[in-house]
């Protein structure tokens, strides 16, 4: 039988909820994309959630190919897949997990033709919960909006959510993280800045502790947590549209967001 990469098996994961196996007595596909694997070959159709649950906690020690990584527990080491892009990450206004992270992830453990793979649902990083697929159906949370609204992308997250506008002064900014602002309502951390060649792109200083900003954005729900996300930001005048409206998509990425 041909071994799949593990380049390959993260785009299945990514693209697909329920697929095809590969043959056991031949071949896989027949290039034509349909997968099904040889005549008399069989195929069976894997769902997610029909996996054994997991959950563990440790400190990710090394990043795998494929969006993966490899977790070290009190009880040894593990590796679980599904992160998701970066670009996912980003839209939410978060640091993709890395090498020397701390993070609490729980999932399925899913049977692929006998090769046993941990598949995340869910991470807990810097106490941010984020949600990776959907709990019931299994559908990536980053394909847009493929599977009904339970397969939302980011995009259509952020435009589902509660539009805010805060003034205030800065406490302090934490790239990848967030701006935490003082308002008359207490402080506030709102996620979503984007890059730093962003802000010089549009000649717009970073703001700093001390420095007065008015801040638009959307409030999603994530893990029963709500995080503010910013679509513009005004510092000390000048203005920097981080979103576009319409879609919700980061501007600082490949497309302008369109």
């Amino acid at each position: 039988m041909k071994k799949i990469s593990l380049a390959a098996l993260a785009v299945i994961l990514s693209l697909v909820l329920c697929l095809p196996a590969f043959a056991k007595n031949g071949g896989g596909g027949n290039g034509g994309g349909n997968g099904g694997g040889t005549p008399g070959g069989g195929g069976s159709c894997i769902v997610l959630t029909d996996g054994t649950p997991f959950a563990y906690a440790g400190t990710i020690i090394e990043m795998v190919r494929g969006d993966g990584f490899v977790l070290a527990t009190e009880t040894g080491n593990v590796t679980v897949y599904g992160l998701g892009p970066t670009s996912y990450w980003t839209t939410l206004g978060l640091d993709k997990p890395a090498v020397g992270d701390a993070v609490e992830v729980s999932g399925f453990a899913v049977d692929f033709n006998g090769v046993v793979r941990n598949i995340a649902f869910a991470i807990v990083v810097d106490g941010q919960a984020i949600q990776l697929r959907d709990e019931e159906t299994g559908q990536p949370l980053w394909l847009g909006s493929v599977g009904g609204p339970h397969g939302r992308g980011p995009g259509q997250m952020l435009l589902a959510g509660e539009a805010f506008h805060l003034d205030g002064t800065v406490v302090s900014v934490v790239l990848g993280k967030g701006l935490t602002v003082a308002t008359a309502d207490g402080e506030i951390v709102v996620g979503g800045l984007g890059p730093v060649t962003y802000w010089e792109a549009e000649d717009v200083p970073l703001p700093v502790a001390g420095d007065a900003v008015s801040v638009d954005g959307v409030i999603v729900e994530i893990k029963d947590a709500s995080r503010y996300i910013a679509f513009a930001v005004t510092v000390n005048g000048l203005t920097i549209q981080l979103r576009d409206p319409e879609t919700g998509k980061p501007l600082w990425s490949p497309g302008k967001g369109k």
